[in-house]
């Protein structure tokens, strides 16, 4: 009378083209997704956005650090990919086009000292000081100010927009380009730092 019936157990069976299936249902939505946040990031992405605000292109400077292992040979296959039939100049390559870049806008300006602004601040002091000494030699005063807003600095009259890949805001770029204009701030061009 008081017997207990014994649970049975149900065996299931998993078909291993629903598991495929799946998997690749996934895969597709984690793509769109990270597509979708790098789209709708804001951030800039590269140097043909800047020339989408109208300003000069003065160059950039790549002080990308690969990964070690397997990610950053990945890396270093995707940068090469990126630059299909381009020459990938040095470091120091790539400072003096800059120098001389900003030397020759400077001439056409008839100006001898000028501001590099940003929305982010450097973190590159190496860098900063770099421009400096290398635009020193070449009687050029360049003055590091985070921001248009906040340096009284700023207000040399001429200025440089530096900013980093990834990490910088284009509608903050937009914003810093229009309080130049307010304050009668030429803008001599701009510098894409890539991290």
């Amino acid at each position: 009378e008081n017997q207990v019936a014994q649970p049975t157990h149900a065996l299931v069976s998993i078909d291993g083209k629903y598991v495929l299936m799946g998997g690749l249902i996934g895969f597709f939505f984690a793509t769109a997704l990270l597509v979708l946040i790098y789209i709708l990031s804001g951030k800039l992405r590269n140097k043909e956005e800047l020339n989408d605000l109208q300003v000069i292109n003065l160059g950039s400077v790549s002080l990308k650090k690969y990964r070690k292992g397997l990610g950053g040979y990945i890396d270093k296959m995707v940068d090469k990919i990126e630059r299909v039939g381009c020459k990938i100049p040095s470091k120091e390559q790539q400072i003096q086009y800059l120098v001389s870049n900003i030397q020759l806008a400077c001439e056409r300006a008839s100006i001898h000292k000028v501001c590099i602004v940003s929305t982010e601040k450097c973190d590159n002091e190496e860098l900063l000081n770099t421009l400096k000494s290398e635009l020193e030699k070449v009687s050029i005063e360049l003055i590091y100010c985070s921001d248009v807003n906040y340096s009284s600095e700023a207000q040399c009259g001429n200025a440089i927009i530096m900013e980093e890949q990834q990490k910088s805001y284009y509608k903050e770029i937009r914003n810093e380009i229009g309080l130049c204009k307010e304050n009668k701030i030429n803008i001599l061009g701009s510098i894409l730092v890539e991290n």
